[in-house]
């Protein structure tokens, strides 16, 4: 199960230049981050073995997730690589893992990889050999 927080989900969509969507994720439905969080899982699960390897982190993961659940199909982020924001305090990173985090139990209720679709996956298989 993959969990995080819209804080940190729409800090890292900041940091890849996905603005609007940073925005959306702030006040998106419960089922809507929960897609988010399965798309994010099976992401980081790698079940096809076509994503970029060790550089792919949980903030990738969720920057990806939240833009296709907003869009309605797969793509790339705006920035490939993320820009430095201001760093936080130790209190306003406490404050952003907390803001927003979906209940554990509501996750686990939706399943592992809530959300992917074949065409998600196809995307990725396809994005991989190019």
């Amino acid at each position: 199960m993959f969990s995080t927080s819209r804080a940190l989900v729409s800090r890292g969509l900041v940091e890849y230049g996905e603005e609007a969507v940073a925005e959306w994720v702030s006040g998106c439905g419960d089922d809507d981050f929960h897609r988010v969080c399965g798309v994010a899982e099976w992401l980081m699960a790698d079940p096809l073995g076509c994503l970029p390897g060790p550089g792919f982190t949980p903030v990738a993961a969720s920057s990806i997730a939240a833009v296709f659940v907003h869009d309605g199909h797969p793509r790339k982020l705006a920035r490939a690589r993320r820009r430095k924001l201001p760093e936080l305090s130790r209190e306003e990173a406490r404050k952003l893992s907390f803001a927003g985090s979906p209940d554990s139990r509501d996750l686990a209720a939706k399943g592992s990889f809530y959300g992917v679709t074949e065409e998600f996956k196809s995307f990725w298989r396809e994005a991989r050999r190019s």
